[in-house]
């Protein structure tokens, strides 16, 4: 799915085939976790390719890293070079761009004082095969500040994300929904969850989540629509009779929910304030705005 013989990646400074070129059997990244990611959708327009809020992303990357103690080499400009040039190589528009930071050889748990950077590129069109998500509330808790930094995109910290999806499908739902160690509801495994009734449109608040670009995106958007956007502290029972949900993301983009444990929402999607939003944020990926990086 990611690579063939002819792609290449972004790997410490130098353009390398993706095939045969490895990391380390002894990195701390293998064996616990230890590294930072990001993830970056690139749009091909009429305007050129859009490398959508590059800027916010890498400034991300630089924050996760810096919880880390890795220190990143590079400059963000750097690496939003090295991203377009990576594009170019691989002869990829609509893609999928995610740059990794991870710690090198060091078997104990001491953190390992080398930044190995990667960036891979990669046709991602749909995160989700199904159109719209039945969601499962998961077993498995969001992990709380301050005992992981969850406002970052901490590697390891994704293991705990995995057995809730693993969880929900086994189940036969699409995706889980996963509450904080209060029980209050905190988000998907990789992405920000919103609801709408009473006329209003809902979101857990920042503490427990990671707050994503996509979701301050679609807040942005909601308020420039005049819909009121209510960030607070929400239990399972406060989704009684909701007329739609979606979650949001940069891999997800904006995908609709059907169902939160087998019970559907009131109102069809197509008249939602969230297919009003998801027609708004394809119009902003395929627009110039002062945030997007062109070339």
């Amino acid at each position: 799915m990611y690579t063939t013989d002819k792609n290449y990646v972004f790997h410490n400074g130098a353009f390398l085939k993706a095939k045969n070129n490895g990391a380390s059997f002894y990195s701390q990244a293998l064996h616990y976790g230890y590294a930072a990611f990001e993830g970056i959708r690139a749009y091909g327009t009429e305007h050129g390719i859009v490398l959508f809020k590059a800027k916010d992303h890498f400034k991300r990357f630089f924050r996760s890293a810096e919880a880390l103690d890795l220190q990143i080499p590079y400059s963000y400009e750097e690496l939003i070079e090295a991203s377009r040039e990576l594009l170019h190589r691989n002869g990829l528009t609509d893609a999928y761009v995610r740059p990794l930071v991870y710690g090198g050889d060091q078997m104990g748990l001491v953190p390992s004082q080398e930044a190995q950077v990667l960036i891979v590129a990669f046709k991602w069109k749909k995160y989700y095969r199904a159109p719209h998500l039945n969601l499962h509330i998961s077993p498995y808790r969001r992990l709380k500040q301050p005992a992981f930094h969850g406002d970052g995109k901490i590697s390891g910290y994704y293991v705990n994300a995995i057995l809730a999806t693993k969880k929900a499908k086994a189940k036969g739902f699409d995706e889980a929904l996963m509450l904080d160690d209060e029980g209050y509801i905190a988000q998907g495994p990789s992405s920000n969850f919103f609801f709408e009734k009473n006329e209003k449109l809902y979101t857990p608040e920042k503490g427990n989540i990671l707050p994503g670009i996509t979701r301050k995106t679609v807040i942005k958007l909601a308020k420039e629509a005049d819909i009121e956007v209510v960030e607070g502290k929400f239990k399972p029972e406060d989704l009684e009779g909701i007329k739609g949900a979606f979650l949001t993301g940069t891999a997800v983009e904006i995908i609709p929910i059907s169902s939160i444990d087998g019970k559907p929402m009131t109102e069809e999607y197509e008249h939602t304030m969230g297919k009003s939003l998801s027609n708004s944020y394809r119009r902003l990926v395929n627009l110039q705005e002062p945030e997007v990086v062109y070339f």
